[in-house]
C-alpha cells in the first residue's frame, strides 16, 4: 500500500486480468479502468485542456446538446443530460468531465495495452461503488463532484460493447481519492479480445445520426471560418432565413400509425455480429425475388445482410458492398416490412451499374442520368430535422401518389398533371412542412426510390425514414 490506495504488482496483463476477475467474483471491486501508463494521473479529458481549449470544448458540447434537443427522433435515446454528455464523451464530440470505466476487467485491460510502449507499466484501476458512495455523495454536496454515472442508452453500441459507465468529476481524482490498482509490465502480449468487440465496426441508427451530426458540425465550422474571412476583408454577409411555410395550418394531415412511430431499439448484446452472411450475386439482388426476401426477413437482427460476390466498384466511389451495408444499416432498424427493404435493395442494385462510369465528384450530367433511370424524374429536396438536407430523384407519378387529397386540391389538380406542371405547383411550398403529403404513402416512396437514390449517389447526409425530415419540396 504505497499511499492511500492498494497497489498489486503482477508480471503481465494476463495476470492482471486474472486477479481483477477474482476480485470482481469476490465482490471486492466492480468498476475498472485501464491506463497504458500507470504514472498518468486520473483526470477527465476536459480537465487536461487549457483555459482557451476548455471554452472551445464547452461550445462544442453546447452545440451538440442543442442539436439533440431539436432532433425529436433522438430524444427517446438521449433522454437526459447524462446521456447526452456520455454520448459526446464516447464518440469524441467534445471533451467532458466524464472519465471512462467498465464493469469488465478484460475491457479495462484492452485499453491498458492499446498502443502501449513495451517496457513501461500499465494499470487497471479498481473501485467498489458501494464503498465510496457515502463519501462521494458528501463530496458532491460540498462542491467537489465525485459520482458514478451509468446511463442506459439503447442504441449506443460502443458504450454497450465496452460495458461502459463513467466517473463524473471536475477534479484530479488522484489528489482527492486515489483508486486501488493492479500494475503490470507492458509487453507485446495483449488481451485476446478483438478490436471490433470494443469499437464495433457496424453502426446503430443512433450512431449513424451522430456521424451525420459530426459532418454537419464540420461544415458549419468551415462556413463560419469562410464568412469571417470574407467579413474581415470587407465582404457583406447576408443571413437568409428559412422560407415561410405557405401550407394552410388547418390542412388535414393523416397521421402515421403508432407502429410506424416506434423508435428503433437495437441493443448491442442482442445483435448478431458473428454469423457469416449468406452470399448473393449482384444479379440476385437486382432480381429482388424470394431468396433476397427470405434473407432480409431472417437477418433483421444481424449487423450484415449479405456478402456480395463478385463485388465491384466504380470511379472515385465506394464499392457496391460498402454502399449496400450503409443501406442495410439505415433501413434495418425502422419498421419497414421485409418486402419494402427487399425492393430498396433491388432498386439500389439496379441503379449502381449505371453509376460505375459516372464521376459523382463532378456531378455534371446527373439530371440526364436521372432521366434515363427514373420515369418522368423530378428532383426533390428534404430538410432533415436537426440540420442538413438531402436530395433524391423520384418518379413524378409516385410523388403525386403521396399527396393527400387536401394537398392536391391546394395545388389545383385533381389528377397527375405531369412533371413540369407538378414542379411549378410545388415550388411555392418547397420551404414548407410535410402537410401536403400522406406520411404512410411516403414510407413506400422512401423504400422504393428515396433511400436507394441517396445511397447510390453517396449522399453524405441521408434520411432513411419519413419522420426524419421536416420538409419535402423542390430544391
Amino acid at each position: 500500500m504505497p499511499g492511500n490506495f492498494f497497489q498489486f504488482d503482477v508480471a503481465s496483463v494476463a495476470e492482471a486480468i486474472s486477479l481483477a476477475e477474482r476480485f470482481r467474483a469476490a465482490g471486492r471491486y466492480r468498476y475498472f479502468r485501464g491506463q497504458r501508463n500507470a504514472k498518468w494521473r486520473m483526470q477527465s479529458s476536459f480537465a487536461r485542456r487549457t483555459k482557451k481549449e476548455k471554452e472551445e470544448e464547452i461550445r462544442k458540447l453546447d452545440a451538440f446538446y442543442s442539436w439533440v434537443r431539436h432532433s425529436p427522433e433522438l430524444l427517446p435515446y438521449l433522454k437526459d443530460d447524462e446521456s447526452i454528455v456520455a454520448t459526446a464523451q464516447h464518440h469524441e464530440i467534445a471533451a467532458t468531465i466524464f472519465i471512462d470505466f467498465s464493469t469488465e476487467p478484460t475491457v479495462a485491460a484492452w485499453f491498458a495495452t492499446d498502443n502501449a510502449i513495451v517496457g513501461e507499466y500499465g494499470a487497471i484501476f479498481m473501485v467498489n461503488p458501494d464503498d465510496v458512495s457515502s463519501v462521494f455523495k458528501s463530496m458532491t454536496e460540498s462542491g467537489i463532484v465525485m459520482r458514478f454515472v451509468q446511463p442506459d442508452i439503447a442504441n449506443l453500441w460502443r458504450l454497450q460493447a465496452q460495458h461502459g459507465l463513467f466517473l463524473h468529476t471536475q477534479t484530479d481524482v488522484d489528489g482527492i481519492w486515489p483508486f486501488d490498482r493492479i500494475v503490470f509490465n507492458q509487453t507485446s502480449v495483449i488481451p485476446t479480445i478483438e478490436r471490433r468487440r470494443i469499437y464495433p465496426d457496424r453502426q446503430s441508427h443512433l450512431e449513424q445520426m451522430i456521424d451525420q451530426y459530426r459532418l454537419l458540425a464540420e461544415r458549419q465550422e468551415n462556413f463560419r471560418d469562410l464568412a469571417d474571412y470574407g467579413v474581415r476583408r470587407g465582404a457583406i454577409y447576408v443571413r437568409i432565413e428559412d422560407p415561410p411555410d405557405l401550407t394552410p395550418s388547418d390542412l388535414v394531415v393523416p397521421k402515421l400509425p403508432a407502429v410506424l412511430l416506434k423508435t428503433p431499439d437495437e441493443r448491442w448484446p442482442l445483435m448478431d455480429i458473428d454469423s457469416a452472411p449468406p452470399v448473393l450475386s449482384p444479379s440476385e439482388l437486382r432480381t429482388g425475388g424470394k431468396p433476397l426476401r427470405e434473407v432480409v426477413n431472417m437477418r433483421r437482427s444481424s449487423a450484415d445482410l449479405v456478402t456480395v460476390e463478385p463485388d465491384f466498384t466504380r470511379h472515385e466511389g465506394d464499392s457496391f458492398q460498402a454502399l449496400l451495408n450503409r443501406l442495410w444499416t439505415g433501413m434495418r432498424p425502422h419498421p419497414y416490412t421485409g418486402n419494402q427493404i427487399t425492393r430498396a435493395v433491388s432498386k439500389f442494385a439496379c441503379l449502381y451499374p449505371a453509376f460505375q462510369k459516372f464521376d459523382l465528384g463532378k456531378g455534371f450530367g446527373l439530371d440526364e442520368l436521372a432521366d434515363s433511370l427514373v420515369d418522368d424524374a423530378i428532383e426533390i429536396e428534404m430538410a432533415i430535422i436537426g440540420g442538413g438536407s438531402t436530395r433524391a430523384y423520384v418518379a413524378s407519378g409516385s410523388l403525386w401518389q403521396t399527396l393527400t387529397e387536401a394537398g392536391r386540391d391546394l395545388l389545383g389538380f385533381s389528377q397527375n398533371p405531369g412533371r413540369e406542371a407538378l414542379m411549378v405547383a410545388l415550388d411555392p411550398y418547397s420551404g414548407g412542412s410535410l402537410r401536403l403529403y400522406d406520411k404512410r404513402a411516403l414510407v413506400d416512396l422512401f423504400s422504393d426510390q428515396i433511400v436507394p437514390w441517396q445511397i447510390v449517389v453517396e449522399r453524405s447526409v441521408a434520411a432513411y425514414w419519413p419522420t426524419h425530415i421536416a420538409t419535402l419540396g423542390r430544391p
